[in-house]
């Protein structure tokens, strides 16, 4: 029997995305795990009944098994990622359940057993009613990146974006491939209709540019109780939201309530309801947490305001530059094709593609020094246990890298 690679990934998922696999998959209690990885944005991780949020992009490398393959009842793939462990329905054995702790692959019979236990009756447009459209709530968010092409009776495909990402000889890859990604991601496209009609990471980039540029300020970029309004903000007006913060900081200063800022957000979203702790806590820090993946922004201040990487100012000058004004889609297959070529002449500005990543010695010295022991022995708890992180920088990172 083969052990299970089995490190964590986090994945992003929107609220009916979430609430549609916690009804097939997962318990109460794993859902608030991934309600608080909405915004890792990324593939799809391994969650298991005890709410473990896994960190290695084993589900799309599964699926990479079928490149090339035609997408018809999706059975042969979610039955792989059943007997690995990375889909674990309710419905199934303690002895199922012993291996998948244990990381141990299930046997073909097993399988079987667990899959036929467990119909589906969800049901995603163009999709047929039960596994396939799971399967696609389970890639759609790969799909929306353009990292993995997939339709009915069409080949499985992976872009230039998903291979490159899935290359574990270049875990560099990774900022490239993200940086790519959100410089072109819209918040309104073919795959998901919303009234919000821009690039979080360009009216990010750009607001923060003004607040910094703004002599009332020290350059400390925006507070993270500020991205709320961010994420209501329903245009690409970077100059009309820098306002509306200089506004709420001329009021409150850098601590406003709650309320303040829920009524703001409500006035933004025309009074329709939302939950508030996701407005005040998960979509924020799920947010921040996706920008970061693209290696363009730091944390400051202890975690609680949001800067530019001033490492990555020429790969910030070259996304303003040229995809400030961007295209628009009507069809899905030509929004992939857009978001999942490879901009080389970006990815050439990072840092990182010159040099990859290391860490070092006086950047670990940094972190020791900052950090008491007995912060350190909470936190190794907290992760121990699977609770949450109650510091500002620590709870903006992936657990597995804390």
């Amino acid at each position: 029997m083969n052990k299970i690679i089995n490190k964590n990934y986090h994945y992003a998922l929107l609220d009916t995305q979430v609430n549609q696999i916690i009804s097939a998959g997962f318990n109460s209690k794993s859902k608030n795990v991934v309600r608080n990885s909405l915004i890792d944005f990324l593939l799809l991780g391994n969650f298991s009944e005890e709410g473990e949020n896994s960190i290695e992009k084993n589900t799309l490398s599964e699926l990479m098994n079928y490149y090339g393959f035609k997408l018809l009842a999706s059975k042969s793939s979610f039955k792989s990622l059943i007997q690995k462990g990375l889909y674990q329905p309710m419905k199934v054995s303690s002895a199922v359940k012993g291996k998948w702790k244990n990381e141990i692959e299930l046997s073909e019979a097993e399988t079987e057993k667990v899959f036929d236990n467990n119909p589906q009756s969800h049901k995603e447009a163009g999709f047929e009613k039960g596994w396939p459209s799971r399967f696609d709530t389970w890639f759609k968010i790969a799909k929306e990146l353009g990292f993995v092409w997939y339709w009915p009776n069409e080949e499985i495909k992976f872009s230039e974006s998903g291979k490159m990402l899935l290359d574990k000889e270049k875990p560099e890859n990774e900022l490239m491939v993200f940086a790519n990604a959100f410089a072109k991601y819209q918040r309104q496209n073919p795959f998901r209709r919303v009234l919000n009609k821009n690039v979080p990471l360009i009216l990010l980039i750009q607001t923060i540019k003004l607040l910094d540029n703004d002599p009332a300020y020290n350059g400390t970029g925006i507070s993270r109780l500020e991205i709320p309004l961010l994420l209501c903000w329903q245009n690409d007006n970077a100059e009309s939201l820098y306002r509306e913060i200089k506004k709420l900081r001329k009021k409150h200063g850098y601590s406003p309530s709650n309320e303040v800022i829920l009524d703001i957000c409500y006035e933004l979203l025309n009074e329709t309801k939302r939950d508030d702790n996701s407005i005040l806590g998960d979509y924020p820090d799920d947010f921040i947490r996706k920008m970061r993946l693209t290696g363009l922004f730091s944390l400051r201040g202890g975690g609680r305001f949001i800067d530019i990487n001033t490492k990555e100012i020429a790969t910030v000058n070259y996304i303003l530059k040229n995809y400030i004004s961007y295209p628009t889609f009507e069809a899905e297959k030509d929004y992939f094709n857009y978001i999942g070529k490879v901009d080389t002449n970006l990815i050439v500005t990072l840092s990182v593609y010159e040099t990859p990543v290391r860490t070092t010695k006086a950047e670990l010295e940094k972190w020791v020094n900052h950090y008491a022991w007995e912060s350190i022995k909470t936190e190794m708890l907290n992760l121990a246990q699977k609770k949450s992180s109650e510091d500002d920088i620590l709870r903006v990172i992936e657990q597995p890298l804390r």
